[in-house]
């Protein structure tokens, strides 16, 4: 993640949407679609650009215990973008 962003200069647009968010996790340990058991959860998925030009306007996740339930061995992460 470190390397992404400092040495690629990506900015992450889900935390820039969700600033408590930085450890939102994305593959959820115990989910009913895990291919293999797993006792770590952990954020995989990420909204990343490097275009100064597109802000995010709401990035959450869904398809996860709270929203519409567990379809993948990840959660979804919904994304609005306004692009300059």
């Amino acid at each position: 993640y470190n390397y992404m962003r400092f040495h690629h200069h990506l900015r992450d647009l889900y935390h820039e949407a969700n600033p408590w968010g930085l450890h939102d996790h994305t593959f959820v340990s115990g989910n009913p679609h895990e291919a293999e058991a797993s006792n770590q959860n952990e954020r995989i998925d990420y909204y990343m650009t490097n275009h100064p030009g597109i802000q995010p306007l709401a990035l959450r996740r869904l398809f996860n215990d709270d929203e519409y339930g567990y379809v993948s061995d990840h959660v979804g992460v919904y994304g609005e973008f306004r692009i300059e």
